[in-house]
């Protein structure tokens, strides 16, 4: 699995409406298999936790800003 720019929204952008659904995957650390959170396991593991906070924080662009699309690596 290799994990995608969290713009959830697919609008180019990684802003506050991705994190408002990055948001609703937080779970600390216990696995999240909700297949709707998929996308926000972005640290290679099972959880959605402050890893992959930090994670998405890297690659937050802002409103009408172009994500970086080799902010995961």
């Amino acid at each position: 699995f290799i994990p995608q720019v969290p713009d959830f929204d697919g609008d180019g952008d990684v802003d506050l409406d991705d994190f408002g659904q990055f948001q609703l995957c937080l779970n600390g650390s216990a696995p999240q298999f909700d297949p709707a959170c998929a996308r926000a396991r972005l640290d290679f593991d099972q959880d959605v936790d402050a890893g992959d906070l930090s994670r998405f924080r890297d690659c937050l662009s802002g409103a009408n800003i172009s994500a970086d699309p080799n902010c995961l690596q």
